[in-house]
């Protein structure tokens, strides 16, 4: 080359990011990008490592999933008792989510734009992605650096546990903020502005390097049932038993059999005899069964003189209820006594 001053200009590569221009070893003007200027040649000179590195772009990936099936609860599910019911652990049975929308913020809470990624990567504006059908996302040509990213908490699920990915960040859970102070003052610091506002659902600080994949980034969601507790039912107690009577007669059951009874009825009544005390007396007594049917006359002992102070006899009838012959059902036992 002959002698002079010279300039190089780069035209930047597509799908890699500028990293600037590095002068040489004659000097030069790096001010101004993909330029280096102002580079003089002397006679016998070379002039050497007049460079423009360039970096590829980063990929932060990860799934929103319902981690597990329904929760059943008999009262609404407390945020900071989760992890008694689940881990956040993203498995190969988990249902998909799609259609969730998500935000690339960088580490002041304010929204990423287009402008901060590969040239024609997103469309003007801030920086989004939703989630397909398998409940993948995916941000990518990004620089190197340190981001966050917001989630916007699908309809119909509660939040659940979520989860850095293998490069680190910081997942917001309330099941874990009183536990974890560096944490829970970013986010009191995010939360002060609501532009910035993570609303303890987001994961932050997520690091990249050049031509990185931070990939596990993932943002689980949970169902609840709520049931209302089982009420014992109370044990039904046995009413008394009731007495049941027949409203017609039982005929042609049971043997039919009549009830006897009797009483006696006095026919007659002597005058009692009286005998001297010197004279032996000799009473017979009998037991009639009060079932006797026909009339039994008796006569107690002999005629004796009137001052004797003893009962000389009573003539009785029995009476009964039925009609039975009285040689079936009466009977006489005698017992005999002297004085």
């Amino acid at each position: 080359m002959s002698l002079g001053e010279y300039q190089v200009v780069e035209f930047q590569p597509a799908g890699l990011f500028h990293g600037g221009q590095v002068v040489g070893s004659v000097g030069g003007d790096s001010t101004i990008a993909d330029l280096i200027s102002s580079i003089v040649l002397l006679a016998g000179v070379d002039a050497v490592d007049y460079d423009f590195p360039e970096f590829p772009p980063a990929t932060i990936q990860g799934h929103v999933f319902q981690d597990g099936g329904p929760i059943r609860l008999s009262s609404p599910l407390q945020a900071a008792s989760l992890r008694q019911f689940r881990d956040g652990v993203f498995t190969v049975d988990d249902q998909m989510i799609g259609n969730v929308v998500l935000e690339l913020r960088n580490v002041l809470g304010l929204l990423f734009t287009d402008d901060r990624a590969l040239p024609g990567a997103y469309p003007d504006g801030p920086i989004r992605a939703v989630t397909a059908a398998d409940g993948s996302y995916e941000f990518s040509g990004l620089r190197p650096g340190s981001y966050h990213v917001y989630q916007v908490q699908p309809q119909g699920f509660i939040d659940g546990l979520d989860t850095p990915g293998n490069t680190g960040g910081r997942a917001i859970n309330d099941a874990d903020l009183n536990n974890d102070v560096e944490t829970l003052a970013l986010v009191r610091t995010l939360a002060a502005d609501p532009a910035t506002d993570p609303r303890n659902d987001a994961i932050l600080n997520i690091s990249l390097f050049a031509g990185g994949r931070s990939s596990g980034n993932n943002f689980s969601e949970v169902l609840t049932l709520v049931e209302p507790p089982v009420v014992p039912v109370p044990p039904i107690l046995a009413s008394p038993l009731a007495i049941l009577s027949p409203s017609t007669p039982i005929v042609g059951i049971f043997e039919q059999v009549s009830k006897i009874f009797g009483t006696g009825e006095v026919l007659s009544f002597r005058q009692p005899l009286l005998a001297d005390a010197e004279y032996p007396v000799t009473w017979h007594l009998s037991i009639i069964n009060g079932g006797c049917l026909t009339p039994t006359p008796m006569d107690v002992g002999p005629k004796i003189p009137k001052r004797s102070p003893l009962v000389a006899s009573v003539t009785s009838r029995l009476l009964a209820s039925s009609d039975r012959k009285a040689s079936s059902c009466c009977a006489v036992t005698p017992i005999s006594f002297s004085i």
